[in-house]
């Protein structure tokens, strides 16, 4: 496994976890639960933490996709731009969620503004690492670049032949 395989593996995991923190810290202030708020809070965690491999491992990517046909550097360069800007956010985030969990352990629980506004900072935040996910896509991806024109419909393929086994 090389470092743009690593990459691939570990990119999608904040991504998710960031999205799924938001909506269980939404739940959570909709139904008035403390545990379901801290569970959302602890998957905000844990996007900050999986960010810190993904973005690691982004940055031995370039040199190994950079020369492949179709690669455009100005790709590679907005995702990592975009991807420094979602690893400063996410880990703000992050730690206001663990800041968030921490003062949940004291006997007097955390005020749900508190609860209110990592939920609100965590809308941009997930949007964010959906765009930086969205760019990444772009660099191998032809399919999701804007400027994509689908091929006209026509047949369909023909099945792959079946090698025969003796």
């Amino acid at each position: 496994m090389n470092g743009a395989h690593l990459h691939l593996v570990l990119n999608h995991i904040p991504i998710f976890t960031t999205a799924f923190g938001f909506l269980v810290l939404a739940y959570g202030l909709i139904k008035k639960s403390r545990d379901i708020k801290n569970l959302g809070l602890l998957f905000l965690v844990l996007a900050g933490l999986s960010t810190i491999p993904a973005y690691l491992s982004g940055k031995k990517a370039p040199r190994i996709v950079r020369e492949m046909p179709g690669v455009e550097r100005p790709l590679i360069h907005e995702h990592a731009e975009s991807a420094e800007t979602s690893l400063i956010a996410v880990e703000v985030l992050g730690a206001l969620a663990l800041l968030g969990l921490i003062l949940n352990l004291r006997q007097k629980p955390t005020p749900s503004w508190y609860f209110a506004v990592c939920c609100l900072l965590a809308i941009p935040v997930s949007v964010s690492m959906v765009h930086t996910g969205d760019l990444g896509g772009r660099i191998r991806h032809t399919e999701v670049r804007p400027e994509f024109t689908p091929p006209p419909p026509g047949p369909p393929p023909s099945p792959a032949p079946h090698a025969e086994h003796s």
